[in-house]
């Protein structure tokens, strides 16, 4: 799966521009926290 996600953030870099990639990376960090924070919540109600 590291791999997938490597070879897809090779790909995004070489289309995107420095900042696109950029705003892409730090979408993508804000996404995997609320996915996270979503996990979390639900565990607690366990």
């Amino acid at each position: 799966m590291e791999d997938e996600v490597a070879a897809n953030d090779a790909k995004m870099k070489s289309i995107l521009k420095p900042d696109q990639y950029t705003k892409w990376k730090t979408l993508q960090e804000e996404k995997k926290e609320k996915m996270m924070d979503k996990i979390k919540d639900r565990k607690e109600k366990i």
